[in-house]
This record gives C-alpha cells, structure tokens and sequence, in this order.
C-alpha cells in the first residue's frame, strides 16, 4: 500500500478529505500538520484580504476534528510567521537602511583619521582627495583644524 506523507501531496483545501481511509488509520495527526500549514497561510492571506479565518474542519466517515474546538486557530493566529502586509519587509528594509548609514559615517570617521595622518605627513590635497575619496572641501576643512 502506497504509504502518503506531508511532503509529496500539495496541500488544498480538500486534502484532508481526499484519503478518509488513512485518516481512519491512525494518520490524522499528519492530515493535521498538513491542514495546520495550510490554515496559517490561508490565515495570513485573510489577515490581507481582510477576511478572517473562523474554523478549519477534518472530516473522516467517522468523526471530525475542529481546529477551533481544540484551540489551534487560536493558536496559529497568535503564532502566525506569515505576514503579508509586508510590515517586516518594511521594517527589515528601515533595519538595513539604518545600518548602512552607520556604517557609512564609520568609513567617512575612518577616512577622515587618514586623511589627518596624511596631513601631517605632508601628503597634498589632490593626493588625500585621490586616496580616501573624501570632498577636497572635507580634506581642507581638515588642514584648517
């Protein structure tokens, strides 16, 4: 008998009602995990569309399983890792933006220290310009110090 997993079904809205016989075998643990996926993206999607997600049944000929009833929709909602309003994305960017701004004005700092040492060692404008890539106003503004 051809044994199913998580991993080679795509998950849809029916694939827990596509197998009631192994569902009845014991594996509606795995009908679970597949559906809890499923629902958390599903989740997020109504969370966008601004249509909630109220309850996910598993159906066998036997009985059937409420997420709601067992407290996973709560959970999942609560737990979601899926955000498509792209408040992380924006966040992350601000993140990463912030960053390259300290790091800029690291290297601007970094340079400026050389540009004094060459100063000091004689080194000409054009020359500190070529070198550290600083403005010929920042180099001046440094031999004036």
């Amino acid at each position: 008998m051809k044994q199913y997993s998580a991993r080679c079904h795509p998950v849809s809205p029916t694939a827990s009602l596509r197998r009631p016989k192994e569902l009845a075998r014991g594996t509606l643990l795995r009908a679970q995990a597949v559906s809890h996926r499923f629902i958390e993206r599903t989740m997020a999607l109504g969370k966008f569309i601004l249509v909630p997600i109220m309850d996910h049944l598993i159906i066998t000929k036997k009985s059937y399983t409420s997420f709601d009833d067992i407290g996973l929709i709560e959970k999942i909602n609560t737990d979601n890792n899926y955000d498509l309003t792209f408040k992380q994305v924006d966040a992350l960017k601000r993140e990463m933006k912030n960053l390259e701004k300290k790091s800029k004005a690291e290297r601007t700092k970094e340079k400026m220290n050389m540009a004094k040492k060459m100063i000091e060692k004689k080194y000409s404008v054009d020359e500190i310009v070529e070198l550290t890539g600083l403005t010929v106003k920042q180099v001046t503004g440094l031999q004036r110090k």
